[in-house]
């Protein structure tokens, strides 16, 4: 994806819930499955590009395939590390 798409910018974070499918007396603590969560950051020219990319690759459109949405974003500063010289 970062080469096609030339993509700069993405976090996983890791967090855990119940589907929507998840019976009531199972909601409780230990009913509960750790969920993948992937943010991007790309610019608006190529979004909807880049979210039906990642739709069709993660398999959004199976059951329980996830969910997805997008967002614009407020502001973001880009990253990136110093050029090291070469150890020889």
């Amino acid at each position: 994806m970062r080469e096609k798409f030339d993509i700069q910018a993405s976090n996983i974070n890791n967090a855990r819930g119940v589907g929507r499918s998840t019976r009531l007396q199972d909601r409780g603590i230990g009913g509960q499955s750790e969920k993948e969560i992937l943010n991007i950051v790309t610019g608006a020219d190529q979004a909807d590009a880049v979210f039906e990319f990642v739709f069709h690759v993660a398999e959004i459109n199976h059951p329980h395939g996830g969910m997805m949405y997008m967002a614009s974003l407020g502001a973001a500063t880009l990253f990136t590390l110093p050029e090291l010289a070469d150890e020889d």
